[in-house]
């Protein structure tokens, strides 16, 4: 089993629940507009923040501004996880505790090498000792119902 490495889980999900709810570029993230002196283009100077770095402003003609904003719009029709579903406020706290009880348990999973010890941690008993004399059982075979035979079968292990 592999098991993707995540930062703390709480802070994974709440990155993710915070940029699907937020529009792209806040109003007040807007510095500046209007028509430069030297040229006859307008232009729009806005700051955003980088992870590595600290605050940039960027200053670009209006029509690209425009674009970069539009780039962000749904196109017709399309469903957005903005106000419902398991991204929504309301299950947000819901969410996040399923979230880190599937991770801790996951954890758990991964400590186990065997099929044998697995069912031992699950059940608190060992399937390969025996109830009654509690001496240890050899595994013969396995049967199981198989729906392309549409019948029992049967598995040898090595």
């Amino acid at each position: 089993m592999i098991l993707l490495k995540l930062p703390h889980e709480d802070f994974t999900v709440s990155y993710i629940v915070r940029y699907a709810k937020r529009p792209p570029l806040a109003e007040w993230r807007i510095l500046d507009y209007g028509k430069k002196s030297d040229s006859s283009k307008y232009t729009v100077t806005f700051s955003y923040k980088e992870r590595e770095h600290s605050e940039v402003k960027w200053t670009v003609p209006v029509k690209k501004f425009i674009n970069l904003l539009i780039q962000h719009i749904p196109s017709k029709h399309f469903r957005t996880v903005r106000y419902y579903g398991a991204l929504a406020t309301r299950t947000k706290p819901l969410l996040k505790r399923v979230l880190n009880r599937l991770f801790r348990r996951m954890k758990e999973m991964v400590k186990f090498d065997h099929w044998r010890e697995r069912i031992t941690a699950f059940t608190g008993k060992d399937p390969l000792r025996c109830p009654i004399c509690q001496r240890k059982m050899t595994l013969v075979e396995v049967a199981y119902f198989s729906r392309r035979l549409g019948s029992l079968d049967f598995y040898h292990p090595p």
